[in-house]
């Protein structure tokens, strides 16, 4: 019984509603974050991109299927590129987290972009610029 009297008083103070709204914003927070690191990444990404003489096509194009982060040209080759960025190795590298299902939605997403633009007979390739610590690595035609 006093459990229940506990309880009654804890949420007539007010602290469930409290401690609910606290989880809420919290993950309201890091899903922000993780938005804020990613755009981050991904506009770091197209700069690296410029500086190698790249031409950036599009940014976060997106279909049902799936997103393209970066469509980029490199003279004749149309590439669709995936940004990952990381601040640590705690659940894995940057270049990791990219499966097969992921490349997957890429294809199709790419492939829906060519056909938009009229350029389906285009060379094509999928790249993935992993950012850790700052770091930029290029992974060509995963």
């Amino acid at each position: 019984m006093t459990n229940v009297l506990n309880v009654r008083s804890f949420v007539r103070r007010g602290g469930l509603i409290c401690s609910i709204a606290s989880l809420v914003l919290i993950n309201f927070i890091r899903m922000n974050f993780r938005k804020i690191i990613g755009r981050a990444g991904e506009d770091q990404a197209v700069e690296f991109l410029k500086n190698k003489g790249l031409e950036i096509l599009a940014c976060n194009f997106s279909t049902r299927e799936g997103e393209v982060d970066i469509v980029a040209r490199d003279n004749e080759t149309i590439i669709f590129v995936e940004v990952k960025t990381r601040n640590s190795n705690k659940f894995g590298s940057a270049i990791e987290s990219v499966t097969d299902q992921k490349l997957e939605k890429i294809v199709i997403a790419g492939e829906r972009w060519l056909i938009e633009n009229n350029l389906e007979n285009s060379d094509w390739r999928i790249d993935v610029i992993a950012i850790q610590n700052k770091k930029i690595e290029w992974i060509k035609g995963v």
